[in-house]
């Protein structure tokens, strides 16, 4: 017999996992990407009644094939992201300006480099530009990033951020104002400058960074 506690243990760590990655906000969402009713979620979440069953971690996995480890979510093998190859986007994140977008091409496009465990969980890497994130973050580092919502960025505020916007990718530190944020560079001589909050907006948290010695 399935101890429903362990499922649902398993079934907490993918809907904070798929929270903290900005894939859903809220249980509302959560429940209509994998198709069930809100008060069915709620029971599984909680573990009430007989909701929660293997079937129902099945729905959960399918419906976020790249993120979520169906192993984990059924057997408890590894962990419950996917570990696979992580894509590294071949444009520069601009560490003065709007660069390139990331919109341009697809993650599906990009070449997978192995895994680097010694980092958090990250879910792409790109390479910086330029030198007013200096002297933290050099031209040419690579940045392992992981996508995340816009309550990390107001709750984190000192760390570093990849602004997905329609006219391409910065790196900054980033203060959120109501209608806007403020993107800020380490290196005296950028000024601040202010991007509108829009719906199709996307943020990713940078975990960590490399740098190439000659």
């Amino acid at each position: 017999m399935v101890d429903r506690s362990i499922l649902q243990e398993r079934l907490l760590k993918a809907y904070n996992l798929l929270l903290d990655r900005g894939l859903v906000h809220n249980k509302q969402q959560f429940a209509d990407e994998i198709g069930v009713q809100r008060p069915a979620l709620y029971n599984a979440l909680n573990n009430n009644g007989r909701v929660l069953t293997k079937g129902f971690l099945t729905k959960v996995a399918d419906a976020f094939p790249d993120v979520l480890n169906k192993d984990y979510l059924l057997e408890g093998i590894g962990e419950v992201e996917k570990q696979n190859g992580k894509p590294h986007i071949p444009f520069e994140a601009s560490a003065g300006g709007i660069a390139t977008a990331l919109g341009s091409v697809t993650l599906e496009e990009c070449e997978k480099l192995p895994t680097i465990s010694a980092f958090a969980h990250y879910d792409f890497t790109i390479d910086a530009r330029g030198d007013s994130m200096e002297p933290s973050i050099q031209n040419g580092d690579t940045l392992y990033c992981r996508w995340c919502g816009l309550n990390t960025v107001i709750s984190r505020p000192n760390r570093f951020y990849i602004v997905d916007t329609p006219e391409g990718a910065v790196v900054k530190q980033i203060k959120v104002q109501e209608t806007c944020i403020i993107c800020e560079s380490l290196n005296d001589k950028y000024e601040p400058f202010k991007i509108e909050i829009v719906d199709d907006m996307r943020f990713a948290i940078v975990v960590g960074h490399s740098r190439k010695y000659e």
